[in-house]
């Protein structure tokens, strides 16, 4: 826990040290975003809504009131003829729902039908119902100023027999689909309620007031209020499934039994071709048609359920899109990229996931797709704008890990202080970078008069502010010694980053050039109780004493004419020291023995490289080192052993051993013979260059041999012209 706070802290550290430029952009981001989120320009809203339908699909209705739909039909039309009816059919209708509770005529009969007797018919049957609420519609007078409506009543017969009316008009949203209805429209000096909000102020037997509380509309009912929007709009869902539907010809002949709709509240309308309005509303992905009567009751369900949509404050929206594009601009600045990306995922992905619980559960519509919006463009614009803060001292931090990636060993080689590695190191990196190495590593008691409060800080270096335009850095350089200190300076502009760039290259400098000089120590002290360990096992076998310290220094003069790396030639050295440790398991008895030695004995003698293998299984010895002890009585022409490898199928290093190896052993005496002289031993090899020898490793071996020869025979000739 302390440590992530640590980490915390460090964070909001490096935050500050942010340069002022990228302060006043996120800043003036952020602020954008949050312009955005109040202001919501087209493509967001846009965005907004197809976010709202895909939400929306899961929001948790209330449990739906009686509802009832009463449709004309196709098969209606067909079976009563063309529209419109005789309204004394819709007389007979109401007849039959006289068990109704309320009935919505979503019928406009705005003039006389031409035969008073229909007129006067269907007003007696409202009377006699006594709950049937009537639909108007309004029109836009184009002559008067500023388009206003005009409402278009039923006619007066009619209008005087029903207990309300309302109008069916609808407003589309942005994209066309219907989103929302108006439960009151103004039409000149009037002011008109919709059909569903008649219905449920007769259905609830009051008037249901609405009021403006400075955030938008409600319309308070007894038992619940409902939130409009600052447009005094109703934001609602249509169910999938809307409430039941009867056909109106059933229902007039009484196929439908009286007593299903007792009760009910009944919403008549046409839902066949030609016969009715129909309303596109959104559905997750896309749209879908339905009637205008459907419309109307999904409104009535909403009004009487209060399951409606309360829209948060434009205010809030900003807020939210400022808040968000300012967490997300931050993490993309303080984290690195890939981390930077995935809290701004998550921050976008948690805000997405509240906008849906807000919605769906508490009927909360947030803006969600414009802050997740502002954010990405927020958190994508500060990225860029941290990659061209990180532009100025890019060039340094490339050249000092260049430096650190390619530090060399033959670089390191030649010198034996530190000081003189870094100050070779530091001529090809002040001319690119300006940072100068002018000092160290000092104790800190010899450090200079401006250095003689020195401390490393956490972060291991320190930067210091000297006269005039200069800056001055110690960085420590801790060492078994103990602490020292390397010394900079550089006079053109260079940021932070820069300089631990370099104080990074000093440090690892510092630690090649240790590690350097240790592991030399160390390979020597190695190879020193190597030869020790073989001269002391020679003791056990004085016939061939000295062979394994021979063919190792054999080995290195071959490969001194050789282009091999420094490491390679390390290793093939050890395993030429070794390469017969094998033999520790070979009894003595065949060892020294002076006769001939039988089949059994010479296949035991076959199997040191194997023996070797088993000694050498725990020890991590380099790959080399290793195929020099198991490959170097391997013959080039496949023949030898213990796996018969041929050609360039042998290790390198078997091949160069197999050379030395043969050399020595023939020269020198064994228990079973003599040593030979060298033009037999040549010979002897000569003529097997074809199958035993890698031709080049053995040419280069007869070249080393030859010029030995011929340095010999001129210090003879000198020896004789001084006598």
């Amino acid at each position: 826990m302390k440590r992530r706070w640590d980490d915390c802290k460090r964070t909001f550290r490096r935050a500050w040290l942010m340069p002022l430029w990228m302060f006043l952009l996120l800043a003036s981001a952020a602020a954008l975003a949050g312009v955005a989120g109040y202001m919501q320009p087209y493509l967001l809203r846009q965005g907004e809504r197809m976010l709202y339908d895909v939400n929306a699909q899961s929001i948790s209705h209330s449990p739906s009131p009686r509802i009832a739909i009463v449709l004309i039909g196709e098969r209606t039309l067909a079976a009563l003829g063309a529209w419109p009816f005789p309204r004394s059919h819709h007389a007979a209708l109401l007849l039959q729902l006289r068990q109704a509770r309320l009935v919505g005529l979503d019928i406009l009969f705005p003039e006389p039908s031409g035969r008073p007797e229909e007129d006067l018919a269907l007003a007696q049957a409202m009377a006699a119902h006594g709950n049937v609420v009537l639909a108007a519609h309004t029109i836009s007078d184009s002559a008067q100023a500023g388009g206003e409506q005009t409402a278009i009543l039923p006619v007066s017969v009619l209008f005087q027999a029903a207990s309300d009316i309302g109008y069916t008009n609808v407003d589309k949203d942005v994209d066309g689909l219907i989103r929302f209805a108006r439960p009151i429209r103004s039409a000149g000096t009037e002011v008109l309620p919709s059909l569903a909000f008649s219905l449920a102020r007769q259905a609830l037997q009051e008037e249901g007031g609405i009021r403006n509380d400075g955030s938008g509309y409600r319309i308070e009912f007894t038992q619940h209020s409902i939130a409009l929007d600052a447009e005094a709009r109703l934001w609602f869902v249509p169910l999938a499934k809307g409430p039941p539907a009867y056909e109106y010809v059933d229902v007039l002949l009484g196929r439908v039994p009286p007593e299903t709709f007792r009760d009910v509240i009944v919403l008549v309308g046409a839902s066949a071709s030609g016969a009715s309005d129909f309303q596109i509303v959104p559905k997750a992905f896309g749209s879908k048609v339905i009637s205008g009567v459907h419309f109307n009751a999904e409104e009535l369900r909403a009004l009487l359920t209060g399951d409606c949509v309360r829209l948060a404050p434009s205010w809030a929206d900003a807020v939210l899109a400022l808040v968000l594009a300012l967490l997300c601009g931050l993490a993309m600045t303080q984290m690195r990229p890939v981390r930077g990306w995935l809290v701004l995922m998550g921050l976008c992905a948690l805000w997405l996931a509240i906008a849906w619980y807000l919605l769906t559960r508490q009927l909360l519509w947030t803006a969600g797709f414009t802050p997740v919006v502002g954010a990405v463009c927020v958190g994508t614009l500060m990225l860029l704008s941290r990659f061209v803060s990180l532009h100025e001292s890019w060039h340094v931090q490339h050249i000092s890990l260049g430096n650190i990636v390619y530090l060399d060993a033959e670089e390191a080689r030649p010198h034996t202080t530190l000081n003189s590695y870094l100050k070779a190191l530091w001529k090809r990196v002040e001319s690119e970078t300006g940072i100068r190495f002018f000092g160290g590593p000092l104790l800190k008691v010899d450090l200079p008069e401006e250095f003689s409060r020195v401390v490393a800080n956490k972060e291991g270096v320190l930067i210091l502010a000297g006269p005039g335009s200069y800056r001055r850095m110690a960085v420590p350089l801790k060492l078994d010694a103990g602490t020292t200190y390397a010394l900079f300076d550089w006079n053109r502009r260079i940021s932070a980053d820069s300089a631990r760039a370099a104080a990074a290259l000093a440090i690892s400098a510092t630690w090649f050039f240790h590690v350097q000089d240790t592991g030399k120590r160390q390979r020597k002290m190695l190879t020193d109780t190597i030869k020790a360990v073989f001269t002391a096992l020679d003791f056990r076998d004085p016939t061939t004493g000295g062979h394994s310290t021979r063919v190792s220094e054999m080995c290195l003069r071959i490969m001194d004419r050789m282009d091999l790396s420094p490491q390679l030639y390390e290793d093939i050295h050890l395993g030429a020291l070794i390469h017969d440790i094998g033999k520790i398991g070979i009894p003595d008895n065949i060892l020294n023995k002076k006769a001939s030695l039988s089949r059994e004995e010479f296949t035991t003698i076959r199997s040191h490289p194997n023996i070797a293998q088993r000694i050498m299984a725990s020890v991590e010895l380099p790959l080399a080192a290793f195929e020099a002890v198991y490959h170097h009585h391997e013959r080039y022409d496949g023949t030898g052993y213990p796996n018969g490898l041929k050609g360039e199928e042998i290790s390198l290093a078997g091949r160069i051993v197999a050379v030395a190896d043969v050399y020595d052993a023939m020269r020198h005496a064994r228990p079973y013979r003599e040593g030979q002289p060298v033009d037999e031993v040549l010979r002897i090899m000569k003529n097997a260059e074809d199958g035993h020898f890698d031709p080049t490793v053995l040419q280069i071996f007869l070249d080393l041999l030859a010029a030995d020869a011929a340095g010999t025979t001129n210090q003879e000739a000198e020896g004789d012209d001084i006598s």
